[in-house]
Parts: C-alpha cells; structure tokens; sequence
C-alpha cells in the first residue's frame, strides 16, 4: 500500500513539474514586458528563457538519473520538489529578467526529474505492467501541460505573479506529501561514479546506444517518434491560424479535446487496450496512427476534420508509453535511472531541434494560400519521419530475436 502511495506521489509530481513549466506559457512574455527595456529586448530574453529550460532539462536528466541509482530515488525527489516550490516562489517575487533567466535554469533542472520519475515506476512495477504506469504518467504530464496554461491565462489576469504563488504552494505540499508517503529504499548502485564524463547527456547517449542494439534500437524509436510528435506540437497553433483562421479559443478548445482523449486512452484504457493486443501490437497501432493522423492533418480542408481525425487515430496516444515500458524491461534494475535520464536527455533534445525544424519549414509555405496542400508541408514532413520510425519498430518487434520475450 505504501508503495501505491508512493506511486500516487510521483505522478503528482509530474503533473506539478508540466504545471510548472507550462503555467508559465501564457504570463512569461507580459511579465518579461515589465522588466525589459525595450520591445527587441523582450523578444530576445522570451527566446533565450524558453531555450534555457529545455537546455536543462538536456543537461541534467542524464545527472539526475546516475544521482537516483546512487543515493536512491527518495531523496533525490524530495529535494528536486523542495528545490521546484522555492523556484515558482522565485518567479513571483523576481524583479529583473537575470532573476527569472534563473528561476527557467532550475525550472528546467527540477523539470528534469522525469527521469527519475520513471526509474521509480520501474523499480515498483513488474515489467508486464510498466506500459501501463509509464502510461499513467504520460496522462499525468497530458493534464499538467493542459492545466498550466488554462490556469496561467485566468490567473494571470488576476494578477499576472498570482500563478506562481499557487505553483508555490502546490509544490511544497507536495514535498510534504512526498517525505510521508515515499519509501525508503536502498540505492540500487551505490557504487556509480560520478564524474563529468559520466553526467555528460552527449557521453550518456553514445554509451547507451553501444551498451546493446538491442536497446539501442528502441533508443531510436523513442527519439524519432518524439521528435515527430513535438514538430507537431510547435507548428499547431500558427498552422491552424494560417489555414483555418482559428482564433485561441478555437485552438485551446482543439488542444484541450485532445488532451483529455490523450488523457483517457493513457491514463485509463492502457491496461485493458494491453491485455487486448499485446505489447508489440498496440505499440504498432500507435505508431501507425500517429503516422496517419500527421498525414491527414496536412491534407484537411476545414477545422471540423481536425477533431474526426483525433479521434480516428486515437491510439496514437498508447505509443510512448508502450515503447518506455519496452525499454525498461530490457534495462538492468541497477541502470534504470542512468538509461531514464539518458532518455529523458534525447527527447529534451528533440524538443529542442523540431520547434527548429517545423517553424523553419513552415515558413516556407505561408506565402502560398491557405487552400494549398503544400501548406501541410511540415506534418508531410513528420509523416515521413514516422514511416522511418514504423520500418524500424516492425524490424525491431517482429524481426528481431532478443525481443521476442517483451
């Protein structure tokens, strides 16, 4: 039971560390407003915050990882949560833009608990079930992510601090919560070194990916897919504007449809959608979905379809937590946190090249008319990628020995 509770804590925890990072979305340029100088110098630090919290995330899960497997995922949780509510405090009271460039800095390497966060869920859970909870978290940062802007936006217009007051105060209960309900457990590898070239994300990669091809290639998977996934999410908003003329509440009623969708399917279905299929097949299916649904975004004609094509490919939500539930089972109990955070590290890392990516290309096509299916040229482009990723699962699933026992 205490075990449960303490799996109740990590996916509160999650949900704060997406709440957290996301709360920000729709008060960050107003509140960089009133403490820069100038318009430019508000575009250019709006720009440099973003990027310093990602850029985090990509140092640190790697560190954060190796820290959980040596000392143990209890107190390195604890202390990222306590270390999460004194940076929203941080964000309330900052008064120059160099203070909140260092609230983004520990947002982003307390957001970096992700990691560590997944380590605990594959410590507690046998690896039939892993799917399942990895999905639970995926729901948990879905709600976080729909959340934090929702209420950041009416909040701040209450006052444009009152979000990270709350933010404050949800995070310390947390941790208050999180010192009752957490085991104490033994370091599953109290012997890890620490050093900069173990912590380093670039050397923890290249590791990983010599480790085992085996899990090598799921690595790929992973990335590829996030990668796709997250090249969406960056060119949505300004392509259904371009195309459709959606206005911000169209978006935020589309965005928080599929969210709870997303949210339902992973949080609650998993296991049930499981049983069903099997590992390999709903890890297909969701693939395949995704695939169709990048596909039929950029060919659609009107808003409407947008909604019939969330729904169609639905499963699309299914895929990342079967894959992290697939690699986690091949991944020795005493390295779970290090391949976590490396994980964590590569999806960071596509999360900062695809915005990159899908706002260069889309660039590229917004002199044509609304009308032209070149406009979709960005979501061909994660078809694409996707197709690669679907190619490369079937040959890891269904052609390769070593995992035939997932």
């Amino acid at each position: 039971m205490r075990r449960d509770r303490g799996q109740y804590f990590i996916l509160v925890t999650v949900f704060l560390d997406v709440f957290g990072g996301s709360i920000v979305i729709p008060v960050l340029p107003s509140l960089v407003g009133m403490l820069s100088s100038s318009v430019e110098s508000k575009v250019q630090w709006i720009g440099v915050l973003a990027a310093s919290y990602a850029l985090m995330q990509f140092l640190f899960s790697p560190f954060l990882g190796i820290l959980s497997d040596k000392y143990g995922r209890r107190p390195i949780l604890l202390i990222s949560t306590l270390i999460l509510a004194i940076t929203e405090l941080l964000h309330a009271v900052a008064s120059s833009v160099l203070l909140l460039l260092l609230c983004r800095i520990l947002s982003g390497m307390t957001g970096a608990t992700m990691s560590v966060a997944n380590a605990y869920t594959a410590d507690s859970t046998i690896p039939s079930q892993r799917s399942v909870a990895f999905g639970r978290i995926g729901a948990a940062a879905g709600v976080g992510f729909i959340l934090g802007p929702m209420l950041g936006g009416i909040l701040g217009g209450i006052d444009i601090r009152f979000p990270f007051y709350i933010a404050a105060i949800l995070s310390f209960l947390n941790f208050i919560y999180g010192w009752f309900v957490l085991p104490r457990m033994k370091p599953v590898n109290p012997t890890a070194t620490l050093s900069l070239t173990n912590v380093s994300p670039f050397h923890a990669i290249r590791d990983l990916v010599r480790i085992s091809g085996d899990i090598a290639g799921l690595v790929y998977i992973i990335g590829l897919n996030v990668l796709a996934q997250v090249m969406l999410q960056s060119i949505w908003v300004a392509y259904t504007q371009f195309k459709f003329g959606w206005q911000p509440e169209a978006n935020g009623m589309m965005l928080l449809f599929m969210g709870v969708f997303g949210f339902v399917i992973s949080g609650f279905l998993m296991s049930k959608l499981q049983n069903y299929f099997g590992i390999k097949t709903l890890a297909m299916l969701g693939l395949i979905s995704s695939a169709i649904a990048f596909l039929m975004y950029g060919l659609s004609d009107n808003g409407i379809e947008l909604y019939f094509i969330a729904t169609f490919t639905c499963l699309s939500a299914v895929s990342m937590p079967v894959l992290m539930g697939a690699l986690s089972s091949k991944v020795h109990p005493d390295r779970q946190g290090t391949v976590m955070g490396t994980v964590a590290s590569i999806n960071s890392l596509a999360m900062i090249i695809a915005p990159l990516i899908a706002t260069t290309t889309f660039s590229f096509v917004t002199d044509f008319s609304p009308s032209d299916w070149r406009v979709g040229m960005t979501f061909y482009m994660c078809f694409a990628i996707q197709i690669i990723v679907i190619i490369w699962a079937i040959r890891y699933f269904f052609g390769n020995k070593e995992s035939m026992n997932i």
